[in-house]
C-alpha cells in the first residue's frame, strides 16, 4: 500500500481529536478528500463513520479521474460544507 493511502486511511479512521494529536491539521483532511475524489478507487470512494471538520470548497473545480461516486455513510461535518459562493 502506498505512503499516501496509508496517510489518507490514518487520518479518516482518527477522530477529531486523534487527529489533533497527531497533527493533522482541516486543512490536511480537506487535501486527504480532495486526493480521494480526485484519485481514488471505487472502494476509497466511500467513507463510513468519519467525522470531517468543515469543509470548504468555494470556487474549487474538482474533477475525479474516475465517475465512481463519493459516498458518505453516518458521516459528520463539522460547521458547513460550503461548495457556492454566499
Amino acid at each position: 500500500m502506498p505512503d499516501a493511502t496509508k496517510r489518507r486511511e490514518a487520518i479518516f479512521n482518527c477522530s477529531p481529536e486523534e487527529r489533533e494529536r497527531r497533527g493533522y491539521s482541516s486543512a490536511d483532511v480537506q487535501a486527504a478528500l480532495l486526493d480521494v475524489i480526485e484519485r481514488g478507487s471505487r472502494e476509497e470512494k466511500v467513507f463510513t463513520d468519519v467525522t470531517f471538520p468543515e469543509l470548504d470548497f468555494d470556487y474549487a473545480d474538482i474533477e475525479g479521474a474516475n465517475k465512481h461516486p463519493v459516498v458518505f455513510r453516518n458521516c459528520t461535518f463539522g460547521g458547513s460544507a460550503r461548495n457556492t459562493p454566499t
